[in-house]
């Protein structure tokens, strides 16, 4: 992920990563990126973001331990977000396959 002007952009490298990794086609996960980039301007998603998500997705619910969890495997370069390919990737694989096979990952 990079930035032009202040504006986020999405390096050819990762719109390859996550072509190759899913089964988007470059265009689609162009597509994806513009939709992500309309929630999450700054082109990242972060605890608090994420938060309320969760809260959003299960309310009334305590979703402090799942949040920690599910942030951390999104978060896979440690650095407090989660980026549009780190989002990308952890769904896809979440999406496929049941969900005895996802616990494994």
């Amino acid at each position: 992920m990079g930035c032009i002007n202040g504006k986020s952009l999405l390096r050819e490298e990762d719109l390859n990563y996550i072509a190759r990794n899913t089964a988007m086609d470059k265009e689609s996960v162009e597509r994806q990126y513009q939709n992500f980039l309309q929630k999450h301007p700054d082109g990242q998603i972060s605890r608090k973001s994420f938060h309320s998500m969760m809260k959003e997705c299960y309310p009334g619910t305590d979703t402090e331990k799942l949040e920690r969890h599910i942030f951390r495997m999104y978060d896979t370069n440690k650095d407090g977000h989660i980026d549009f390919r780190e989002f990308m990737i952890v769904l896809y694989v979440m999406s496929n396959g049941s969900p005895e096979e996802n616990l494994k990952q």
